[in-house]
């Protein structure tokens, strides 16, 4: 049976019996994660995201573990393997032993979530989940010195008190779904990967243990895109090394602040001023969702980016490097 409680500085999108139905059908793929080390042991939460056996889990809860166990929703406690971490994004995936066991289904909505998010926090002994509703969006933000793929979470929006864990589950017309797991924190805020970026380290490290990343090779910060012809609502582009005035919307762009030598991007011509407006047809806004974009590309793939330079744009080839 599962125990709610819930965050009385907040108000639930939808009445507490609801929720505690649909957490009911998805707590029996909630997991008690147990790693121990020389010295400690450190407890955290996790989900079973395969009907064989394969465990998500914040990376920076098994690092130094010389022994993991994964304790399941009826007691039974499993001996777990590392099948692989990804530091950058802070995610890791273990496996059990078992075969047509609970799982659940990860977000592949690249969108960020909005509102009527729900946090499941950790469970104690018998299946406790405490709900906090989120009024507001996660803002962009990286871990450590790794890609801005990640959200925040403030902590008046009840992420504050979240472990590494446990699951954000977005609530929409009665259904739900994982959109992301905390997987680290940073002071009182939790930082959580979004539902499609577990999703695909999640495969990448189930395929291959480890995840190549992409990289061009520039920082960078949001800045307006300038709009050079007046009244024209469709920018217009060249192509190559050709180029022609264009006017673009008052919207926001990637300002390149600095080109790191024979990286993809000198490769390809870009400098500092560049101003990055979209990749394969599809804008950026700023730093984080550009990095997000390019960053689970494979090295090797040439991607199309809208450059403004000036008073022109073009469109530049570029070919992804290894971040490794």
């Amino acid at each position: 049976m599962l125990a709610l409680t819930t965050d009385p500085s907040t108000t639930l999108p939808m009445h507490t019996s609801a929720i505690a139905n649909q957490l009911a059908g998805l707590s029996a793929a909630l997991v008690r994660v147990r790693a121990a080390g020389p010295h400690t042991t450190v407890l955290s939460d996790g989900a079973l995201i395969s009907p064989n056996g394969y465990v998500a889990v914040a990376a920076s809860a098994i690092a130094g573990a010389t022994s993991i166990s994964v304790v399941r929703s009826d007691g039974e406690e499993l001996i777990a393997t590392v099948v692989g971490r990804d530091q950058a994004t802070g995610i890791a995936v273990l496996r059990i032993a078992g075969s047509s066991l609970p799982w659940l289904e990860l977000s592949p909505d690249h969108s960020p979530p909005v509102d009527n998010l729900v946090l499941t926090a950790w469970r104690t002994g018998d299946l406790n989940v405490s709900v906090a509703s989120l009024a507001v969006a996660p803002r962009p933000a990286s871990l450590a010195n790794g890609p801005a793929l990640l959200e925040v979470g403030p902590p008046s929006l009840g992420l504050g008190g979240a472990p590494i864990g446990s699951l954000v589950v977005q609530v929409a017309g009665g259904e739900g779904e994982i959109g992301g797991m905390v997987v680290g924190k940073e002071g009182r805020r939790a930082i959580v990967a979004p539902g499609w970026l577990l999703q695909t380290v999640s495969g990448y490290l189930i395929a291959d243990g480890h995840v190549v990343h992409g990289w061009l090779g520039i920082t960078g910060s949001a800045t307006r895109l300038p709009v050079v012809l007046a009244g024209s609502e469709n920018p217009k582009r060249s192509t190559g090394h050709h180029k022609a005035d264009v006017a673009v919307s008052p919207s926001t762009g990637v300002k390149v602040l600095s080109v790191q030598p024979k990286s993809a991007a000198a490769r390809a011509g870009l400098v500092k001023g560049d101003i990055i407006a979209a990749v394969n047809g599809q804008r950026v806004t700023n730093m984080a969702r550009l990095q997000a974009m390019l960053y689970l590309m494979a090295p090797a793939v040439s991607v199309k980016l809208e450059v403004v330079h000036g008073q022109t744009a073009s469109e530049v080839k570029a070919r992804l490097q290894s971040a490794a």
